[in-house]
């Protein structure tokens, strides 16, 4: 047996496109990767310079008093503060005539130049340079994060080329599995010559029907099932000895013993037809349906069949009462036919001295020096400063009769204790709550003004039961240590007093921080006006005080 010939492979050779495909990704990357860090450096330097810029308005602003005053200590001290910012590689400031006030970092790279004007001034001029590393060192990172993901692409790649250019055998012909393909007409043709005219059914001619016997066609009503007749056993013929296999065309052949069996197959089928007919005709014994005749508008039916059941009745009754329920004792019901006292319904706005008269009502101005103070005051600054603020307190006390009271932790109180019954009282701690936060806020002004330091104070005034001082106390430290303002802290008590709504409060500026928390920026316009004047007066005699 003959084998197909094997052609050599016809595909390229194995590694050809992996090496064109690696060389032109590595060239790629290569370039991209140059490209790609000029332009950051680029970058980076031009945020570096903007951002150091603006850094240096800023730091302007600061060091406009501090040249003025000569103050290089403190110069100096801010200079290496900024200095200490990641874009910031060094800073230098010098006066107009060149010299150096301060100077701090390293001077090199890009520089930017800010001038310290102050009323069409030169103060002198500020110079910054830019440190761009920190920002290039974050685009580098992300940088090297691309190249990872490039690189793993790559890899991909030349794994799916190197997969995908494996050789393969090619052959010309089909696999040897499978079976040749072969014409049985000619086989058959070589091998019996003679019969290839026999297998074919022979031609009848409409002449030669007339002489076959055929059965008389009988009607279908008449037609009776009957059995087959009988047909006669043939004798089997003698065995051949020699006998070749029987073709599928000689199979489809109808041999001469099968002429009666196709006359009884003949009958039998006119037999079953028959019977499939007589099976589909209508019984005549059956009475026939009736013909449907559609009724007219207007005219109703009677109908055909009338039923001889007797019918039925319904008598329709009404349901019996129901029995009444048995009456139980309630005794919430029973207490209510009885004389019982009455619980008062405010008696919970009256616990939270909402509605307290005014002939009861005390008040209390807290100020808190604790909760809020500057932590960079000296101890000796912090006294003078406390000190400052209790005289202020004794002179505000001493215009509007309250009292004062210097708490262990450095706290002051202002009370008003003293009920009257036109709540004369309540008005005059408004006014001197109102008097010493305007008093503190322009102290406070001052000292800034000039560079000095100043404390945070806290303020709250509070209504409450003048005899209760203590609950007074814990409400007010309360607010002042839950509220961070330099406004004056109040409560619900004592903004809903009638009397101080009417009056001080009327048109008032009250901004509600919390559900019993407010804010008391400003009073009526008249009362408001005063308290600015006498602020104003016990202001400048303070400062005579203080400069002599």
């Amino acid at each position: 047996m003959d084998t197909a010939p094997v052609t050599p492979d016809i595909a390229p050779p194995r590694f050809r496109l992996i090496w064109v495909t690696l060389l032109i990704c590595l060239i790629g990357l290569a370039a991209t990767w140059i490209l790609v860090q000029t332009d950051n450096s680029r970058t980076a330097g031009e945020e570096a310079l903007l951002s150091s810029g603006a850094l240096a308005e800023s730091a302007s602003l600061l060091l406009k008093p501090l040249v003025i005053n000569e103050d290089r200590i403190s110069i100096n001290y801010l200079l290496n503060e900024m200095t200490s910012q990641p874009v910031i590689r060094g800073m230098r400031l010098s006066d107009t005539e060149g010299t150096i006030l301060g100077l701090s970092g390293e001077q090199q790279g890009e520089s930017i130049k800010v001038a310290l004007i102050r009323n069409d001034e030169s103060l002198g001029t500020l110079e910054v340079w830019a440190d761009s590393s920190s920002l290039l060192l974050l685009l580098q990172r992300q940088q090297f994060l691309v190249a990872i993901g490039a690189s793993a692409t790559l890899l991909t790649l030349l794994l799916a080329l190197w997969l995908a250019s494996a050789p393969r055998r090619l052959h010309s012909d089909e696999s040897d599995d499978s079976l040749p393909a072969t014409d049985f007409d000619t086989e058959l043709a070589k091998a019996y010559p003679g019969e290839s005219d026999d297998d074919s059914l022979p031609i009848l001619d409409p002449d030669d029907l007339d002489n076959l016997d055929l059965p008389p066609v009988q009607p279908l009503e008449a037609m009776v099932p009957a059995p087959p007749p009988s047909v006669p056993e043939q004798p089997k013929p003698a065995p051949q000895p020699v006998q070749r296999p029987q073709l599928v065309a000689e199979r489809d052949k109808p041999a001469g013993t099968d002429t009666v069996s196709l006359h009884l197959s003949a009958r039998d089928e006119e037999l079953d037809d028959s019977e499939l007919v007589s099976l589909l005709k209508p019984e005549r014994d059956t009475t026939p349906m009736p013909r449907f005749t559609p009724a007219t508008a207007g005219r109703t039916r009677e109908p055909e069949f009338i039923d001889d059941e007797p019918w039925v009745e319904l008598e329709e009754r009404q349901p019996e009462p129901a029995a009444p329920a048995l009456s139980r004792h309630n005794p919430l019901l029973t207490a209510l036919d009885d004389d019982e006292e009455q619980l008062n319904l405010y008696a919970f706005e009256q616990d939270l001295e909402l509605m307290l008269p005014a002939n009861e009502a005390g008040y209390l101005l807290l100020i808190d020096t604790t909760s809020a103070h500057s932590e960079l005051v000296e101890e000796e600054e912090h006294q003078s400063l406390l000190k400052t603020y209790r005289m202020l307190a004794n002179s505000v006390a001493v215009i509007y009769n309250g009292r004062v009271i210097k708490a262990g932790n450095g706290d002051l109180q202002i009370i008003f204790d003293q009920p009257q019954e036109d709540d004369t009282h309540g008005v005059n701690a408004m006014c001197a709550a109102m008097l010493f936060t305007h008093l503190y806020k322009q102290y406070n002004h001052s000292r800034v003004r000039l560079f000095r330091p100043v404390m945070n104070l806290h303020m709250a005034l509070v209504r409450g039961k003048a005899d209760k001082l203590e609950r007074l106390l814990e409400e007010a430290r309360f607010l002042t240590r839950t509220t961070q303002s330099n406004e004056l802290i109040s409560h619900t008590a004592l903004t809903e007093a009638p009397q101080l709504k009417g009056t001080l409060l009327e048109g008032a500026s009250i901004r509600r921080e919390d559900e019993d928390k407010v804010l008391i920026l400003q009073i009526s316009q008249s009362y408001q006006a005063l308290l600015e004047k006498q602020s104003r007066h016990l202001m400048s005699k303070l400062s005579q005080r203080e400069q002599a």
